[in-house]
């Protein structure tokens, strides 16, 4: 098992990007924190997955005795980022649009578009 100083840096830093996204009025830094949010997260599931002096799964000449590593994170891993990636345009292409729109990307100004 990882220490728990590893598993305190993880929530520090996941902690970081919500304060960047609830704290921030920029557009762009928002998508940022919500960025390091998920970096974290996805740090943390691949740790899920980690098992000591364990070995990928893949082998078909290991026996039942050998310690292998959970594939289950790394997938769900994977499924996150592609998913982090697909936000992370969609958000700022909004931005870009909303910037063209208003002339800023500070979000108190950007209330003014309702209705």
């Amino acid at each position: 098992m990882l220490s728990i100083v590893f598993y305190g840096v993880l929530l520090i830093i996941f902690l970081l990007g919500l304060a960047i996204l609830l704290l921030s009025k920029n557009a762009i830094k928002v998508v940022m924190g919500l960025g390091v949010m998920t970096t974290a997260l996805n740090i943390f599931l691949v740790s899920l997955g980690y098992v000591k002096g364990g070995t990928a799964p893949i082998f078909f000449d290991i026996d039942f005795t050998t310690k292998v590593a959970d594939p289950i994170p790394q997938a769900l891993t994977l499924t996150s980022i592609v998913i982090d990636i697909a936000l992370t345009a969609l958000a700022l292409s909004f931005i870009i649009f909303l910037f063209r729109k208003t002339g800023t990307t500070d979000l108190r100004d950007m209330r003014r578009l309702r209705g």
